[in-house]
């Protein structure tokens, strides 16, 4: 590097661009411009641009100064102004320019100037003139030129241009070695991967920085996407792959299958056969299997993954089945003894005694069903050592944590659900994680899902007055809580103090901030939303918030959650109580398990007509005579939560009424709740529900350690988020590529057959 080079792309300019995720100086290489300006031809006067383009338009002219340009200078907060006639070959006007007016000084009257702005007309002066024009300097007239973000006052967008592109100059075949290195691929392969109009990355790099026509510009810029893109694909694949292992395999035979579906009471669907004969097939290997099983809601995923589970442990194999919910694991653990009444199973659940739990004889691999209580009994045990397959099933509702506390290297993992986060979603489309599909109901139904506003909730309960008086059951779902109060695990991505953290806590929508605890730069925080539209729902919390990576989400105070819970069911509860007497259950989350099982089994009496409840019911719950459901907030709950709640609706078949009500009329809920809310109107599909899902919240971090289950999140280039759509089109285009190839391969051949 020169002298001159040295002295302009110093330490401190490095220093003060990591504000900006720029680590050093090749990494300026990366700093790309945030839009482009086109000084390629100039614009014949103002005037034409007003007649053909009209205000506010971009103009470029180049203008004769009349006089020597007026300055008058700034005081406090008051920028400087510079005024000067000039004429741009049709007509003359007055052009002002406020703030930056040092390069002006240099020029006097009679001098040719090319300047860049908006047109604006000047009612005092009453014509149209360039509003605050910029100097258009030789080395960039006739060229279209990056403007940068600015970073903060010392280097504005003017001050960066230049360094950047020196920086580009000196660095950029070390920065196209950096990408090779990150890839794992030459710089002409990743070119060949992402473009077919750049020969290498480092043209790929100059482009985007000096782009020579608007098509070139499109080109470079897409390419960069899927670069992007091509190093998250990477590492997603890398994420999945886990050495070979003796312990990972199980073995079982077609025979076994069959023997033990004897117990099965009902007939399965081809996708369950599918889905069992595809986890077989990956048990059987040493490579530990990662399976995903999209199942929907109602659609039988259980036994699909019971009966591997089941025959796994008849082969002396510990397996574990993690849920999310007391209600769930109980369903799980019947239906685990009823289809395999051979198999040794035991249930770990808040409530179940100490003695019972000291039963448990480890040596015997029992089937282990549970919630979290799991952790604390495995802690207590000497006798456990890792699973050998771990199944979470709602995985949607499991952190990535608890999954990592069960695992050892060895652990196959199947995880199932009808809407898995949006980071599973990804991983199971851009990596290697095995997906089996089970969408296909027992039964027909017709669930018609609408969204109810504050203005038509007097119809929506007319409605479901006319479905209690045919005899069957409706349900209105009550919210927890408003205002939620919430823990987060948060660190700093910069060298930001503890100011810095909580300004930008505050600056993203939080209330009542405070620090409880920290190390280092990881902190404990307590906040509070200010209003549900900060994260649009809980599942939004995992995203980075400037310099915060948001790493968890737990909701505080459950004692408090459960008494808001208690409060506004039964308060609903007694409205419903008036009008229709001992026909009514609510369930909510201050009751103990046995007072929920108790009614449970309330709601299922006939006389019951009105269940008020919370979200409580979502998961593993079946009501037969169910057919409207009411949601109170729906504004509050994400897609998969909706899903499935609507799930519990004509679990034997038959038509239902899913209405989603708001807090708020239509035109004064965020966009994006409404488009969230649209699409449980327009799906009905699990696997599609969760595919928008993840378009909708992003995809998370995708590599091996990541927990941000959602969220855009940065890859290859700094201050570069990957979006699902990038990962889509290069998905499209390596599916181009190979069906060329094939076209290629099939053309050789024929002239090999005719000569």
């Amino acid at each position: 590097m020169s002298n001159i080079a040295e002295e302009l792309i110093n330490d401190e300019f490095v220093s003060a661009m990591e504000k900006k995720g720029i680590k050093d100086r090749i990494d300026l290489v990366f700093y790309f411009p945030k839009k482009y300006r086109d000084y390629r031809e100039l614009d014949k006067s103002l005037d034409d641009v007003v007649e053909s383009r009209g205000e506010g338009s971009d103009v470029y002219v180049r203008v004769k100064l009349l006089q020597n340009p007026g300055f008058k200078q700034g005081g406090g907060k008051r920028p400087g102004m510079m005024k000067v006639r000039v004429d741009d070959g049709r007509r003359q006007y007055f052009i002002t320019k406020f703030g930056g007016i040092h390069a002006w000084r240099r020029f006097k009257a009679g001098n040719m100037v090319h300047i860049a702005g908006k047109v604006h007309y000047d009612d005092f002066g009453q014509c149209y003139t360039v509003k605050n024009p910029e100097i258009i300097t030789p080395d960039i007239q006739g060229k279209i030129a990056p403007v940068y973000t600015a970073c903060g006052k010392e280097y504005g967008s003017e001050k960066i241009a230049p360094l950047i592109s020196i920086a580009v100059e000196l660095f950029i075949q070390d920065a196209e070695k950096r990408i090779c290195l990150a890839i794992g691929n030459t710089s002409q392969g990743i070119a060949a991967q992402v473009s077919d109009n750049f020969k290498s990355v480092a043209q790929i790099l100059k482009a985007v920085h000096f782009p020579v026509s608007v098509k070139h510009l499109e080109l470079a810029k897409k390419a960069i996407r899927l670069i992007n893109a091509l190093y998250v694909v990477v590492k997603v694949r890398e994420s999945h792959h886990r050495a070979p292992n003796e312990r990972s395999a199980i073995v079982y035979s077609v025979d076994d299958i069959k023997n033990q579906l004897k117990h099965v009471p009902f007939q399965l669907t081809d996708e369950q056969k599918r889905s069992i004969w595809s986890q077989t097939q990956q048990l059987a290997s040493r490579e530990p299997m990662d399976h995903l099983i999209y199942g929907d809601v109602g659609c039988g995923k259980t036994v699909s993954y019971l009966i591997p589970a089941i025959l796994a442990q008849l082969q002396g194999k510990q397996v574990v089945v993690l849920t999310p919910n007391s209600l769930l694991a109980k369903q799980i653990h019947k239906d685990c003894q009823a289809y395999g009444p051979q198999c040794p199973s035991n249930l770990i659940i808040q409530g179940i005694k100490r003695k019972e739990l000291n039963e448990i004889d480890l040596s015997k691999k029992p089937i282990l069903i549970g919630t979290s209580a799991l952790f604390k009994f495995i802690e207590n045990s000497d006798e456990f050592d890792g699973a050998d397959l771990l199944i979470c099933d709602e995985q949607q509702k499991l952190g990535t944590s608890q999954k990592d506390k069960l695992t050892k290297e060895h652990t196959n993992i199947v995880e199932a659900t009808a809407t898995p986060v949006p980071r599973t979603v990804a991983h199971s489309i851009y990596g290697d994680k095995a997906v089996s599909f089970i969408e296909e109901p027992p039964v027909k139904k017709d669930i018609e899902s609408v969204i109810i506003p504050p203005s038509q909730k007097r119809e929506a309960f007319e409605k479901m007055k006319e479905i209690i008086a045919s005899g069957d059951q409706v349900a209105i779902i009550c919210p927890n809580r408003i205002q939620m109060y919430t823990w987060f695990d948060a660190s700093l991505t910069s060298d930001d103090d503890e100011e810095d953290l909580l300004a930008n806590l505050k600056k993203a929508g939080l209330s009542k901030v405070t620090v409880t605890q920290h190390r280092g730069k990881n902190f404990n925080i307590r906040c509070r939303m200010r209003n549900t539209d900060l994260f649009e729902t809980k599942e939004d919390a995992d995203q980075n918030i400037d310099g915060v990576k948001v790493t968890k989400w737990e909701e505080v105070a459950g004692a408090e959650n459960a008494l808001e819970s208690k409060r506004n069911v039964e308060a609903v509860g007694q409205l419903w109580e008036k009008q229709y007497p001992g026909q009514v259950v609510t369930i909510h989350g201050g009751m103990k398990t046995e007072e929920k099982i108790d009614c449970m089994a309330k709601a299922l009496d006939p006389e019951c007509r009105i269940i008020v409840t919370s979200s409580l019911i979502e998961v593993g719950l079946t009501f037969p005579r169910l057919r409207a459901l009411f949601i109170q907030a729906s504004d509050l709950m994400g897609i998969s939560t909706l899903h499935q709640l609507r799930g519990r609706l004509a679990r034997h078949g038959g038509k239902g009424l899913f209405m989603m009500g708001l807090l708020k009329e239509l035109d004064e809920v965020s966009e994006r709740t409404v488009e969230r809310l649209t699409v449980m109107t327009q799906e009905t599909r699990g696997s599609k529900l969760a595919e928008a899902d993840m378009y909708h919240r992003g995809m998370g971090d995708l590599t091996a350690k990541g927990v941000i289950q959602s969220g855009n999140v940065l890859a290859l280039f700094p201050g570069m988020k990957i979006l699902p759509s990038d990962l889509s089109d290069f998905l499209v285009r390596m599916q181009d590529i190979k069906r060329q190839e094939q076209k290629e391969d099939i053309q050789k051949v024929n002239n090999m057959a005719m000569a």
